[in-house]
């Protein structure tokens, strides 16, 4: 989804597009039709359809004299009297031509009839009655006609313009149809062009190209989709470069640790060829001995930084555990004190260590607890004691303890998300930071106990404030 916006359904917009197109068109229709007077009027006005009449009246003034119009004739018989006697009327005129005849001396309707168009089965139905409402008449025709007993008054009637009604009424229709499919049209090729867009630009993704942004247009489910692929090709792009460096480090870190194993260990190798081969003189073979062993300490803890490089930079999420007494965090912790004495610092084992379980790898624990310590040695100043704390938190204690502890964590550590664990176990460890020390290092062997803690579904914060280092470990109990 777009950041800060709400997106829109295509399928809504569709339906605005339609609606907003049958308004128009409906509207283009009216309009069209209401307009349908002044169209039929143009069209007189252009010849392009003529009325007819006054040909009409030019062929009946022409032919009436040589007829009589009212002969002694039943009404019953008018209509087969009128073709019979007065054929001019019915050859001279069309479907669309209609006239009355009125005896002048009388005032008398004589005959008359209407255009055939109106008399049609389709155009009857329609027309006939709603002819005012389709067709504008206009002024009648109306004119004296000569015959042989009188001079009649023929008003003429036209509807021609009737013929180019259908026609117009399905350019109306056709009109409208365009308005109301153009919009939707439109619609649908914009919206089909941007998916084309964006699917050439999963293409060039496809090919290894992660340099080129999707294009970002508009607010619906293809922009979402086109949102989501660019922030893949983003995420895809980092976690090759992430790849890309950690080789590079992994080869640095390979390259290095073998020159620096080269060195003690080629020394290690002669010393342990002199005492092999009872050279030298023997007064030095202790010393020959202390060298040795300070050169296998080193290669240890050269071999201890590879583990925890590892580590830190795998990546994996799941290491094997066992359930595991408290008892065997304490006892590590009970030796790990002692070495810290032995090395002039000031601590004691905390009185509270409780029974429980935790669920863990052993060795593992031994890994981040000899870190801790191994922080203190290096870092910490012996004349002020080591705080040692253990304590058993509640659920909602150890959730706010946590809460408390992640809101003071140094830049350095790592944000991760924990639940509140039913009952958990907390470990403290507080030192003063010696004075003049040199730099801290890589903190990688922070990063090591952290997700040692992690991989146990625990929490290592760290801070240091006014000169003190405080760490802070919590373990969720088990049953």
């Amino acid at each position: 989804m777009i950041e800060g916006k709400k997106t829109r359904k295509i399928t809504g917009e569709m339906f605005l597009v339609l609606l907003v197109s049958a308004l128009l068109a409906v509207g283009c229709m009216l309009f069209l039709y209401e307009c349908r007077y002044d169209v039929f009027n143009w069209a007189l006005s252009k010849n392009f359809v003529t009325d007819g009449r006054d040909e009409f009246i030019r062929q009946v003034s022409r032919e009436a004299p040589n007829y009589t119009l009212e002969p002694t004739v039943k009404e019953a018989d008018r209509e087969m009297f009128d073709q019979e006697h007065l054929p001019f009327l019915f050859e001279n005129r069309d479907m669309y031509i209609g006239f009355s005849l009125y005896n002048n001396e009388t005032g008398k309707y004589v005959t008359g009839y209407l255009p055939e168009i109106l008399s049609d089965s389709f155009w009857g139905s329609w027309f006939f009655n709603v002819t005012p409402l389709f067709v504008n008449q206009g002024e009648r025709v109306e004119t004296n006609v000569q015959f042989q007993d009188c001079v009649a008054t023929m008003i003429v009637e036209s509807y021609r313009v009737i013929r180019i009604f259908p026609v117009y009424l399905g350019l109306c229709i056709g009109i409208s149809l365009l308005i109301f499919l153009a919009p939707v049209l439109v619609f649908v090729h914009w919206r089909m062009k941007y998916l084309g867009k964006v699917r050439s630009e999963v293409l060039v993704m496809a090919q290894g190209d992660l340099n080129h942004p999707m294009c970002i247009k508009g607010n619906d489910e293809i922009t979402s989709l086109a949102q989501e692929l660019d922030e893949l090709r983003q995420a895809l792009k980092e976690n090759i470069e992430k790849e890309r460096q950690s080789h590079r480090a992994n080869q640095e870190l390979i390259r290095a640790m073998s020159h620096d194993l080269r060195t003690p260990l080629t020394t290690l190798y002669g010393y342990l060829e002199i005492l092999g081969h009872s050279k030298g003189n023997p007064e030095k073979y202790p010393e020959y001995v202390r060298r040795c062993i300070s050169k296998t300490e080193e290669i240890r803890g050269m071999s201890d930084k590879m583990f925890e490089y590892a580590l830190v930079f795998d990546g994996q999420d799941e290491v094997d555990r066992q359930r595991l007494p408290l008892e065997q965090i304490w006892s590590e912790l009970r030796e790990q004190v002692e070495y810290l004495r032995s090395q002039g610092f000031q601590a004691e084992m905390p009185e509270n260590c409780v029974e429980g379980w935790i669920l863990g790898n052993a060795f593992l624990m031994k890994r981040l607890l000899g870190n801790l310590f191994s922080n203190i040695q290096r870092y910490g100043e012996k004349s002020v004691p080591v705080e040692i704390k253990a304590e058993v938190l509640g659920g909602a204690q150890a959730g706010r303890s946590l809460e408390a502890a992640g809101s003071a964590q140094v830049e350095n550590s790592s944000q991760v998300e924990w639940g509140v664990q039913a009952s958990s176990v907390r470990l403290t460890l507080c030192n003063r930071v010696r004075m003049g020390r040199a730099a801290m290092g890589s903190g990688v062997g922070l990063k090591s106990a952290e997700r040692i803690a992690l991989l146990h579904e625990g929490r290592l914060t760290w801070e240091e404030k006014d000169g003190d280092f405080r760490v802070s470990l919590v373990l969720p109990l088990v049953n």
